[in-house]
C-alpha cells in the first residue's frame, strides 16, 4: 500500500485477481517485470494452498523435479 501510495483497499469478494493490480503497477512505472513479479505472487499462493490442505511438500517436490527431468529430455525432439 506504501509503494502505491493509497491508504484503504476495498477487497471484492468475487475473487478478483491481482492481474489487475500488476497491470495498474506496470502501467504507473512501479514494477518493470510483470512476469517476475507475477510468478512470486503465483508460487506464495501456490505454497499457502498446499499448506492448507497439508500437502506432503518433500514428496511433490520430487515429483516436480522428475517432470522437470522428463520435460527437458523432450528438448531438441
Amino acid at each position: 500500500m506504501r509503494l502505491l501510495g493509497m491508504e484503504s483497499l476495498t477487497v471484492c469478494e468475487y475473487s478478483l485477481r491481482e492481474g489487475l493490480i500488476v497491470d495498474w503497477m506496470l502501467n504507473h512505472g512501479l514494477i518493470v517485470d510483470r512476469l517476475r513479479f507475477q510468478s512470486s505472487i503465483r508460487q506464495r499462493n501456490t505454497l499457502k494452498i498446499a499448506q492448507k490442505y497439508q500437502v506432503n511438500m518433500e514428496y511433490s517436490e520430487r515429483v516436480a523435479a522428475w517432470a522437470l527431468h522428463l520435460f527437458d529430455q523432450t528438448q531438441g525432439v
